[in-house]
């Protein structure tokens, strides 16, 4: 782990389906007053990855650069069916509010991250679902490389899907996207941003072929249109999850801006 960050391992925030729900926290070096915190959500499609994956190049580097982050591990599909995994991610943000304070983190302002499938909890965390009156759950959120346009991320050719067959939105949808049913447009990020959504920072990379980075420009724009604030990084010749991801500079910045908006 890196130098100076401290860790508290399986803190249970949720009982669900006879599973125990739990998260780690990466606690920045002793400071003077509570750290910013941020809730991170691996990827895998929603149907394989642990709270662990990346942690060393991903929460505990920033930790290291003064911002607390929770990995926060959630119901796969082989557990429940979607959305199972969103209601455990409001539940983890709920009991931090809750908790928060008690590990020495500020709980009055949360940010969100996750990759991939953890960047549509993120996302989603981000702006709730106006249509059944549901307020955000965070204050700053940062998706990477996620699925943030249902109906663009459906319109894959069948070779495509041949050749990338993990999909989260599979998972998700449960069937091919219906623009007409309710159900896919409450779960689908492009369709529940609204004026009132978190800031949000989306990240891609310009040559993922599993989750296109016209999605991320679609959403942007569609953020800064409805009145949101919405910035977005590109990541020059990065695929989906790529370790360009993990530089420094990266890093550098997304620590910057939980620090600057959370406090």
């Amino acid at each position: 782990m890196t130098a100076a960050v401290r860790t508290v391992r399986d803190l249970v925030y949720a009982t669900r389906d006879g599973y125990d729900l739990a998260l780690d926290l990466h606690l920045p070096p002793e400071a003077s007053r509570p750290s910013p915190l941020v809730v991170y959500f691996h990827g895998g499609a929603f149907q394989v990855g642990t709270r662990t994956d990346h942690e060393e190049a991903r929460a505990a580097q920033l930790a290291a650069r003064g911002i607390a982050v929770a990995t926060v591990s959630y119901r796969l599909l082989s557990i429940a069916p979607f959305p199972a995994a969103l209601d455990d991610a409001r539940t983890a943000v709920a009991w931090l509010r809750e908790h928060g304070a008690e590990h020495g983190v500020a709980t009055e302002r949360i940010g969100s991250m996750g990759a991939s499938a953890g960047g549509y909890l993120a996302a989603m965390l981000g702006l709730g679902n106006p249509r059944e009156g549901l307020a955000r759950a965070v204050d700053v959120a940062v998706p990477w490389y996620a699925v943030l346009d249902g109906r663009l991320h459906g319109s894959g050719t069948a070779l495509e899907r041949r050749l990338y067959p993990i999909d989260a939105s599979t998972g998700m949808f449960a069937e091919p996207y219906d623009a007409g049913n309710p159900a896919h447009l409450a779960i689908d990020p492009l369709e529940n941003v609204s004026a009132g959504a978190a800031e949000f920072l989306v990240v891609t990379g310009d040559r993922d072929r599993v989750v296109s980075a016209e999605e991320s420009r679609r959403f942007h724009d569609v953020l800064v249109l409805a009145g949101a604030r919405s910035s977005m990084l590109v990541v020059g010749g990065a695929g989906h999850e790529d370790e360009a991801f993990q530089d420094g500079p990266i890093l550098d910045f997304i620590a910057s801006l939980f620090r600057s908006r959370l406090g």
